[in-house]
Order: structure tokens, then sequence, then C-alpha cells
């Protein structure tokens, strides 16, 4: 009882569990008869289990071939017979008693009892209708696709992110005239590579250019970022299995997803032919608009507002702007002023009616001058017949302008010129002739009119001759012209061939020259004379200069020489006074040759910073002796307010003090001489200074102060003789003061003193090094040269001898430049000190032939030592070949700086005192100790920048050539230091050409340098 109660339950339980499962579940016995189905089968066979209980399994569940239509057979009868479990084949479909076909999915179990024995079978069934639509729909939707992929009409081309071809159409196929299964697994950049690539002979996606490829970046953006780029133009050359062709595409890149996997889809649409035929059309642009740059004509386009949209080469030419700027209305303002609104009204009047028009305008030329042009428009139409412009052209009217003025000139010269004024036929006719003609050669008209020119000129030949040459261009000549009467006078001629109502005439103007010529004469003969005693002044000058310095050489020498010494401070001290003497006699000599100069036009002023307290200090201390030996009192005052530093011409200021100062010493022989310093203003940085020298002396009588500042005068004869003097300290004083922008004004009374006072503007300077002039220091030389000094002066030998000696060098004597000619040839010198004039053979002569001798391409350097020092000697020695030029006397350290300067200058530097010396080599290894070093940094340095470039990384080579560019700066090695500037500015800007040609003048400098440091 309780077992038939848990069946009963069992049964009920797996009824309940059949009934409330998705799928449909039906259930025969062995004769194929439905026992059982549940709910989910009544819905999917539309029929209620009631009703199909008992009935056939094959007449309830009818199954058939969804594609071919036909009746399939269930497999029920296989599983009932022994078969364990079977399915439905695909795309089997259920029709219901409604006539309503489903998709199914169905399993077929048998039912085994206890026993293994076949009791029967169960169905299970699934309505799969919806998803085999979907997948139906989306295999037509692939299906579809596939098709546009394969048959579109542009090339497709999809691949990984290795490049490798995944799937290629049969478009892009045709590009490359090989099968889909020799293209899919290759790599796309093999297949299509771009032009450069296959010129440079590198893979496509592997070169140094390839980094910058819009193509490349396509790719990049669509598997990185997911981003679509498009509009891509790029000219590629497909491998194909004939020809290799060029292809313009115009390229697209998205990215696309399948199976989980990225991809990127390319689009290839062939624009060669619109290329070809774009480039067709630029060349036809290009070609038309050559041919409209060759027309000699101006043209120009512009647009209906008469906005100018094109001009042709000359025009742009002539006018002078490029073409964007005579673009719209840019071009206007060459119009002249006075015609553009003239220009604008007969426009806007032409515009309205589109017709054409013209007007007669100026236009200026690049230059700046104006031309009159005639400007023409003429209104051009698209094929709809609406106005798109204006075609315009110019015409320069500016020859015929001139003549028509010209020919208006000539005859009121006809009419009213006083000179000869004739018109001629090209042959020499003449057609017309002035009335000042008639009466000059004393012909009528009808006599002189028909005559050939070359009657009236005294050389008929030179007549001929001339008037061959006027044909081809001006001629402006003198010439002896014959009257009727056969008297002669003498002609300035003008002759030129000009237009004249469309008719080539010569127009000739002839003026009687006769008195003029005979003034010209007189002046000439005057100037000879002139010219002659000047050049005798200039002689005696040089002359004077020469025999002057000559001896004060020897005695600043001697006194250098001798304030070596060992002296007790007054014996130095009346040195340094004597050697003061010897400057103010040069003083006498500089002013002869100053005012020579000022004559000539040539002083020049030479600013530079100063310390005036110094120079006031200098100034008294040189007459403090001269002074006190007449019993006289020196006052002096520098104005507390005034800039310690000031930046003027130093020695012309203290020249012009020296003369006032030697003035008042000199006139004064009781009471004082005062100097006084004081500032009167500033304005603009300029500071302006009151100079007043000031004493109680003779004074000047007012009659005589009118020319006081004359040249070689002085105020009474017999002075010259009682106070001595050139005369010319006030008037070079004067000259230089005005010269220096400034002015000078004396105030006097006779018997009582002078007060001269002068004004000068000065900037404030900066501190220089003292200029006080002390006693010379001697020290030896680390560096003795063998030194050849020419010299006749037997004073000057010992002393510059004597100089050189105890600088620590060795000199050897040659008394004139035969002998130096001689001592060069046997002997070896580092440098030669030339005199100019000596016996036998002077310097000029001694140095052509040293030259002419120099061995072995080594120059020897010469300097010269002269006591000629007029305006121009200096560059005269120069030209001739000289290295060095010293005027005498010579100053020591000057001396002693030339030499070092010519003879071993392998740098500059600058001394504790902030002044210029020479680096020796020796010194100059010294002073770089780390020279191997650095050779081997920037050697090693350039050598990174080479590869580079060759690797065209431009972010390296714009680092690597900063880098030797700060190197250089700290080694002072300017060239090199530019060279590297404009590498890394090129590379920045991607110019491979320019960084190649940089780095080329990079290894030319290192090569200079490693010579130049040994």
């Amino acid at each position: 009882m309780y077992e038939s109660m848990m069946s009963d339950e069992a049964v009920a339980l797996a009824q309940a569990t059949l009934s409330s499962i998705g799928e449909g579940v039906v259930s025969t016995n062995m004769e194929q008869k439905i026992i059982y189905m549940n709910e989910a089968a009544e819905s999917i066979l539309e029929i209620k289990a009631e009703e199909a209980r008992g009935k056939d399994f094959g007449q309830v569940v009818s199954l058939w071939d969804a594609r071919s239509g036909t009746r399939v057979e269930s497999p029920i009868g296989e599983v009932l017979s022994g078969e364990k479990i079977k399915g439905l084949k695909n795309n089997t479909v259920l029709r219901t008693g409604s006539n309503n076909e489903k998709y199914i999915s169905a399993t077929f179990t048998p039912i085994v009892d206890q026993n293994s024995a076949i009791r029967g079978a169960v169905v299970t069934f699934r309505d799969i209708t919806r998803l085999k639509k979907l997948e139906i729909e989306n295999l037509n939707e692939k299906n579809n696709l596939k098709m546009i992929f394969d048959y579109a009409d542009v090339g497709m081309v999809t691949i990984d992110r290795e490049y490798t071809i995944t799937q290629i159409n049969d478009t892009a196929l045709q590009y490359l005239n090989r099968s889909r299964e020799e293209i899919i697994g290759n790599p796309f950049t093999d297949s299509f590579p771009c032009t450069d690539s296959v010129i440079n002979n590198f893979r496509c996606g592997k070169g140094p250019l390839c980094k910058n490829c819009k193509f490349c970046k396509a790719v990049s953006l669509a598997f990185g970022q997911d981003i679509k780029s498009g509009n891509i133009e790029q000219q590629k050359t497909p491998s194909c299995s004939g020809n290799q062709s060029e292809y313009w595409f115009r390229i697209s890149v998205a990215p696309i997803s399948f199976n989980f996997a990225k991809y990127s889809l390319i689009t290839l649409t062939d624009i060669t032919e619109s290329k070809n035929k774009e480039k067709t059309i630029i060349e036809a642009r290009d070609s038309c608009r050559n041919i409209l740059d060759q027309i000699p004509s101006f043209i120009w386009q512009t647009d209906s507002k008469l906005a100018c949209t094109y001009a042709n080469k000359v025009w742009l030419d002539f006018y002078g702007k490029s073409l964007e700027e005579a673009l719209g209305f840019g071009w206007y303002e060459s119009i002249h002023p006075e015609d553009l609104q003239k220009y604008v009204t007969i426009r806007e009047k032409a515009m309205k009616s589109q017709e054409y028009f013209q007007s007669e305008i100026r236009i200026r030329r690049k230059d700046g001058a104006y031309d009159w042009c005639i400007v023409a428009h003429a209104p051009y139409y698209n094929l709809q017949g609406e106005l798109k412009g204006y075609l315009a052209s110019i015409l320069n009217i500016q020859k015929r302008r001139e003549a028509e003025e010209r020919l208006e000139r000539y005859r009121t010269i006809f009419i009213s010129a006083r000179d000869i004024v004739v018109m001629m036929e090209p042959d020499g006719t003449i057609l017309e002739a002035s009335k000042s003609a008639l009466e000059a050669y004393g012909y009528t008209k009808e006599e002189l009119t028909g005559m050939s020119i070359g009657n009236i000129w005294l050389d008929s030949h030179l007549a001929r001759e001339r008037l061959n040459k006027s044909r081809q261009k001006e001629i402006f000549l003198e010439a002896v012209h014959k009257r009727k009467d056969g008297s002669i006078f003498e002609t300035e001629v003008s002759t030129q061939l000009v237009n004249i109502g469309e008719k080539m005439i010569l127009f000739s103007i002839i003026r009687d020259i006769t008195e003029r010529k005979r003034t010209e004469r007189e002046i000439r003969i005057s100037q000879e004379r002139a010219e002659a005693a000047n050049q005798a002044k200039s002689e005696f000058l040089a002359n004077m200069s020469h025999e002057i310095r000559t001896p004060i050489n020897g005695m600043t020498g001697m006194i250098d020489l001798t304030l070596l010494t060992e002296l007790n401070d007054e014996q130095k001290e009346n040195l340094i006074t004597a050697k003061a003497c010897a400057g103010s006699l040069l003083n006498i000599i500089n002013d002869v040759l100053d005012f020579s100069k000022m004559e000539a036009g040539k002083m020049s002023i030479e600013y530079k910073d100063f310390d005036i307290k110094e120079m006031m200090q200098e100034l008294v201390k040189l007459y403090t002796v001269r002074v006190e030996e007449k019993g006289l009192s020196l006052k002096y005052s520098l104005q507390e307010d005034i800039p310690t530093y000031l930046n003027g011409d130093l020695g012309h200021l203290r020249q012009i003090i020296d003369n006032l100062m030697s003035n008042a010493v000199k006139f004064t022989n009781k009471g004082y001489v005062s100097l006084e310093i004081s500032k009167t203003g500033e304005v603009q940085g300029m500071i302006e200074l009151l100079f007043r020298i000031s004493d109680t002396g003779i004074g000047i009588a007012e009659n005589n102060l009118s020319s006081l500042f004359t040249s070689f005068h002085q105020v009474e004869h017999s002075f010259t003789k009682k106070y001595g003097g050139t005369g010319l300290g006030l008037a070079i004083a004067k000259r230089l003061i005005e010269i220096m922008g400034g002015t000078i004004e004396v105030e006097s009374k006779e018997g009582e003193g002078s007060s001269f006072f002068f004004r000068l503007k000065f900037r404030e300077g900066i501190p220089v090094a003292s200029t006080k002039r002390n006693i010379p220091e001697m020290r030896k030389t680390d560096n003795p040269l063998n030194i050849l000094l020419v010299e006749d002066d037997e004073i000057n030998q010992m002393v510059t001898t004597n100089m050189l000696k105890k600088r620590g060098h060795k000199v050897e004597l040659a008394r004139n430049g035969k002998e130096a000619v001689g001592m060069f040839r046997d002997k070896k010198y580092d440098i030669i000190l030339m005199d100019i004039q000596m016996p036998e053979m002077n310097g000029f002569e001694a140095t052509q032939k040293i030259r002419q001798m120099e061995r072995d391409g080594k120059h020897i350097p010469i300097v010269v030592l002269t006591a000629y020092a007029l305006e121009g000697d200096k560059e005269r020695f120069l030209q001739m070949g000289i290295d060095g030029y010293l005027p005498k006397p010579v100053n020591m350290d000057m001396l002693f700086n030339m030499i070092e300067k010519n003879s071993y200058p392998e740098g500059v530097y600058l001394d504790k005192n902030g002044e210029i010396k020479y680096l020796t080599r020796i010194e100059k290894e010294k002073s770089s100790p780390k020279t191997e070093e650095l050779l081997k940094e920037l050697s090693g340095n350039i050598k990174e920048l080479g590869k580079a470039i060759e690797g065209w990384d431009f972010e390296v080579t714009e680092k690597m050539a900063h880098q030797i560019k700060e190197q250089a700066i700290k080694a002072g090695l300017d060239v090199l230091k530019d060279i590297c500037f404009k590498t890394e500015l090129s590379a920045r800007k991607e110019e491979m050409e320019k960084v190649k040609k940089n780095y080329q003048k990079m290894k030319e400098e290192l090569t200079i340098i490693r010579e130049q440091l040994g």
C-alpha cells in the first residue's frame, strides 16, 4: 500500500516537473503512439495533449527541410530500434496543423526500464525560430557585407596590428594583378609601398621618414585610440606581378573588431586620374601664366568688384611688390594721390554699365618714381553670361609724355635761349637755327639752313666723328667753331638724338666759352703755382718732422734707459721733467702737423674714457717747475660735482689746455696762472664743462682781439723773438674746440692779464686704468727673439738696441737697407725693425726685396720705426707689405707690445690693469691644460652627431648640436659655436640638407682647431 502510494506520488511529481520546464516534452510507447505531452509541447506543436494522446508521433509532429521543402523522416523509429540518442538535422522546421512553420531542435532519447529494455521514447523540443531567423539575418547581412567588401569599386584591405593583410577585395587585387591567396598573410606595406620607399630602397613603415608619414600615423591611431582617419592623399607603387605603376590614393583608415580581435579597415580610392587632371590643370594654368609673364605689357585680372586676383610678372616687377601685396585693392596705393579720385570716378561709372573703360593716370614704380600710364579694363563673362570680372592692362606712356614735354621744352629753348641752338638731320644737315646762332656765325637763316654742320667747325673731320657718336648717346665736348668771316671762337657743345614729332633729329646747344677759357687758363696757372707751393710746404713739413723726431727719439730713449738705472728721487723727477720737455718739443711739431691736417680736412676725433682729475694733475705738474722758476703762483680747481670719469677726446683736450696754459705762463711775469674746470649743465646725458685759463700777464689790446685766432699770427711781431712760438697754438686750439662741438672766447685787458674760456660736452665715462707718466719698468721676456734692427742713426741704434737687450732679446744691427737684405739672406730672424730714410737703400726697397726672398712661404714680420708721421704715412706703409708702424719718438712699451703682437700672437688677454696682452704659444698651452681632453670630447660628440644625422633622427641631432655648442662657448670657439647654433635650428625645422652642410663645416672647423692647438 505504501509502495503504491509512493509510486503515485512519484508519478505526480514527475508530471509536475515535466509540465514546468520550458522545453516541450513528448513521450511515446513502442508503437510510436503519444502517451504524454507537457504544456510547452502543446504550445510548440499547437495541439492539446488530450487530442494528441494515442495518435502516431509522425501524425502530430510533421518535420520538413526548410531549404529543399522536402519531408524529413523522424528519427524516433531509430531510437526505438536501439539507437541511444538522436537529434534533428540543421534547418529542420515543424509544420503545425495551422500550417505554421517553426524552426525546432529536438532530442530523441529511448525510455529504458530496470532490465534495460526499451519501453518507449521521450522527445524534447525547443522552438528556435527566433534564434534561427537572427542567424539567417546575420548570415545574410554578413554575406551582403562580404559582397559589398568584395565588389566595391574602391580598394578595401583589412590588416592586423603587424600590418599583415587579412582580407582584400577584388578592386584592390586589380592594382596588384595577383590572386587573393598570394596577398593574404603578407605585409600591407609590401603590396602597397609608398613611392618614397621604392625610390629610397627601404621597407615602407620601417624607413627614417615613416614616423612622419600620415598613413602610418593613421594606422597607429586606429589601433591605439580607436580613431578613424580619412582624406589622406598618398602616392603608392603597388607591387604588381607585371610592370610597377604609380597610383595616387585617397586613403581612410578605420578601426574594426572581429572575433574579439582588433583590425584596421583601409579604403583605397584611386584618384590618379583626378590628380593627373589636377596636374594638367596646374600645368596649363602655369603655362598660361608663364605666357602672360612673358608678355611685355602689364596685365592683371580682377573679380567683379575690381579686386585684383592675378598680376603678371612684368606688372609686379614694375610695381616692385609681391603678388600677395598686389591682391585685392592693395595695388591702389601705387596710384598717384592726385589721380586716384579720377580713376575711382571713371571706374564706378563703368562698373554700373559693365562696359570697357580706361584712364590716364600716374603709377608709382618700384624705385618710387611715377610713370604716366593708360589703364584699360575690359569685362569678361562666364558661360552663363554672368560678369566674372575684368581683364586689365597698362600701357606705359611715360616716354611719350616725356617726348611731348621735351618737344615743348625744345620749342621754349629754341625761342628764348641766349645760347646757340641748332637742329640737324642725323647726317648733320642743319634744319633750323636760333637767332643767337645767326648772330654768332654771321650767316643769314637761308645761308645756314641746309648747310652741313662740318662747315662751321674748324676741324670738319672731328665734326663728323662726334656726329656719329651723338647718334648713339648724348655727347658733351669742347670744340673750336668758325664764323663766316673766318674768325674762330671756342665753344662748349651738347648734342643728343631726340624724338620730336615722331622724327629723330640731332638737337645741339652751343655756348661761346672764349672768355671762360681765358679765365680758366689764368686760374690753372694760379693753381699750379699754389700746388707747387703746397707741395714745397708738405715736403718741408715732412723733412722737418723727420729731422726733429729722430733726435727726440734718441733723447726720450736715453731718458727711458737712464730711468731704468739706480737713481735718487730728485734725479728721477728731473729726468721725468726732461722727458716732458721733450714731449713739449714734440707738441710743437704736432701743432704744425695738426694744422696741416686741419687745412686738409683730415682731423679726426677719438672718443675714449679718461680720468679728468688725473689729467688736471698731470697738466699742473707739467707747469709747476716753469711757474716756480718765474716766481709765479699756480692756481687750479675742479668742481666737485664733475664725474671723475668722462668720455671724450682726451688727447685733443689735453693739447688745447696745454696750448692755453703754455701761453699763459709764457706771457706772465708776475702774479699767477690759473686753471678752473666747472660744470655748467647736463642735458640728455651730455655734461657741459667750462674750462677757464686765466693769467695776470701782459694782456691783449682790444684792437688785436679780432685777429687773435688767426694762423701764424702773433699780437706783436717783436714778441716772436722775445717769447718764441709758432703762432699756431691758438688757431689750432680754436679749430679743435670747434671740431669737438664747442666754442672758445677771450676776455683781456692790456697790462692786466687775459682769460681764455671754452665749453665742451662729454658723456659720463667708466673707470679706466691710470694713464700717469710713471717711470718705465723693464721685465725680461720669457720668449727671447732674434731681432734684426735696421737703423742709420747712431744714437737711435744705441737706444733701441739697449731697450731690446734689456728686454731679453738678441739684436743684430744693419745700418741701411742693403745690409739688411744681405743679413736676411744669410740668417734667420724672428722680426725686423725697419727705418725708412736710410742711405744706399731705403726701407721701402729693402722691404720689397725681403718679401721677394721669403722662403718656404714663411712670412717675416716687419715693423717700421720711422720719423715719417704725417697724415697717410701709416696707411701708405701698411699697403706696401709692412706689418706694423710706430712713429718716432718710439714709446718703449708700445715697441715691446708691437714686437709681441707681430712675433708670437697666439691669443690675447687682459692683465690685472685692464690692458691687452698677447699670449705666446707656450703661455697659451699653459693656460689650457685640458686642451687634449677638450679635443677628445668634441671629436666624440661630433661623431655621435654624425650617427644621429645618418639615422635621420632630428631630435638627437638637435640635442647633440646644442651640447657641442655649449662646449664651444666655454672654450671660446666662436666659429664652432655659430656653426652648432645653425645646425640646432636646422634640426628643429627638420631641414636635413642644411643639417648635413653645417655638419661638414663643423668637421672642417674641428680640423682647424686641432691644427691651431698643436
